[in-house]
C-alpha cells in the first residue's frame, strides 16, 4: 500500500496551480481518510453479515469451538473477497477514465521580471510604512492592510 500511495498522491496534484495546491492537498488527505472510513464501514458489514449467516447455518458434526472458528473464518474470507471485488472494480474505472496528458513545466520567470516583483514588495520602497502592507486580498485593490491583521474576502 505505501508504494501506491505517493505516486498516486503526485498523480491527483499534477495539474493543480501553485496557489492551489495546499487546499488541494487537503482535499485529497480529506477524501483518503473519508474513504478509509467508508470501506471499513462496508467491510466491517460483509463480515458480520457472513458471520451471522455462518453462525446460523452450523455445520453438521462440528464441535462449538469448531462451529465458532468456521463462522469466524467464513466472515473474514466474505470480506476480503467483496473488498478483492471493489480493488478490481477500482482499477477498471481508473483504467477506463485515466487521462494520458503530459504537462509541460513551467518556464522559468526571466531575471528582469524577478527584480521587478522585488522591487514592488512593500518593504523595498523606500518612504514605505512599515507597519502596513499593500495586498489585492484586501477586499479592493490598493488598500492598506495592518500587519498581523486578517482580511475577510468575499469569494
Amino acid at each position: 500500500m505505501p508504494i501506491a500511495v505517493v505516486p498516486l498522491t503526485t498523480a491527483s496534484l499534477a495539474g493543480v496551480p501553485a496557489a492551489d495546491s495546499g487546499a488541494a492537498s487537503g482535499l485529497v488527505n480529506m477524501i483518503q481518510l473519508v474513504g478509509g472510513a467508508l470501506g471499513l464501514g462496508v467491510l466491517v458489514a460483509v463480515y458480520g453479515t457472513a458471520v451471522r449467516h455462518a453462525a446460523s447455518h452450523p455445520l453438521p458434526g462440528l464441535a462449538p469451538f469448531a462451529q465458532a472458528q468456521h463462522a469466524l473464518t467464513h466472515g473474514i474470507a466474505a470480506a476480503f473477497g467483496f473488498a478483492a471485488i471493489l480493488n478490481v472494480c477500482s482499477l477498471l474505472v481508473i483504467i477506463t477514465f485515466i487521462r494520458t496528458r503530459r504537462l509541460a513545466p513551467a518556464a522559468a520567470p526571466a531575471p528582469r521580471q524577478q527584480e521587478e516583483a522585488v522591487a514592488s514588495w512593500p518593504s523595498a520602497r523606500p518612504g514605505r510604512d512599515q507597519a502596513t502592507v499593500n495586498t489585492r486580498d484586501a477586499g479592493t485593490p490598493g488598500t492598506s492592510v495592518p500587519c498581523g491583521t486578517i482580511a475577510a474576502v468575499p469569494l
